[in-house]
């Protein structure tokens, strides 16, 4: 083993996080370097996929205006002059190497605003268009855990801030019987806990990927030292200290 406190750290480590249900976060030293490496990529990534899911949120806005015959001009007008707009601010953000928090909160209050927005617009309607909100509701927690991969506790809160509105619209939903209710609660819970898990899966891959990434450079950083220690050694005379045959052959 290498003799050094950050290796013996790196090594615990993935030995704690290779055991099932671990805590993600690692020791603040390694934390930072793991947002160091990955956030580059990360908000390079965020803003590609972002970019795209806007414009298909866009192009669902407009398909579902003319498939319900124009009539729903508020909805068109929230979703592509409050939303939208909204969206691609955000979205454009990641573009200024945002710091963490920023980042993974802009992301989170942006996936919940599109998804609550979503149940506001479509609630008491009709029976169909409350079937259609939740389903709409599950689309924006598969976005925010597994397309955007929050972090794990960002997308835990996120999905708990869904979570609490669609409780809030089935209460409030006058089209909807207690059993259709219920169906849709519990596609909601399992949409939530399915993406939790996968969301926390990825987390957990993505920080072993980088500790033992680490490892390696320092187990090659300590060979190159050792090796550096022993050629100086083999170009030494052990009982004069002087510069031996060896060094004087390798110099000429």
């Amino acid at each position: 083993m290498v003799p050094t406190s950050s290796y013996e750290l790196v090594i615990a480590e993935i030995e704690r996080l290779s055991q099932p249900f671990q805590r993600l976060v690692l020791p603040e030293p390694l934390e930072e370097g793991f947002e160091r490496a990955t956030a580059p990529a990360r908000v390079n990534r965020l803003w590609i996929e972002g970019l795209i899911a806007i414009g298909l949120f866009n192009i669902f806005v407009l398909l579902d205006y003319y498939i319900r015959g124009g009539s729903d001009w508020l909805s068109l007008q929230i979703r592509l002059c409050v939303v939208t707009p909204v969206a691609l601010i955000v979205n454009a953000s990641m573009r200024w190497n945002p710091s963490r928090i920023y980042r993974e909160t802009a992301i989170a209050l942006a996936s919940c605003g599109i998804g609550l927005s979503h149940l506001y617009l479509e609630s008491n309607k009709t029976a169909a268009a409350s079937a259609y909100a939740q389903v709409g509701l599950i689309v924006a927690v598969i976005f925010a855990n597994v397309v955007m991969r929050l972090q794990f506790r960002y997308a835990l809160g996120a999905s708990l801030v869904l979570l609490i509105g669609e409780l809030v619209f089935v209460h409030q939903d006058r089209f909807l019987n207690p059993p259709e209710k219920l169906l849709g609660i519990t596609l909601a819970v399992a949409a939530i806990l399915m993406t939790v898990a996968a969301n926390y899966s990825i987390g957990r891959e993505e920080r072993l990927g980088y500790l033992i990434r680490l490892r390696s450079e320092m187990q090659s950083r300590e060979l190159s030292f050792v090796n550096e220690k022993l050629q100086r050694m083999s170009s030494v005379d052990s009982l004069t200290g002087l510069a031996n045959r060896h060094s004087y052959e390798a110099e000429s």
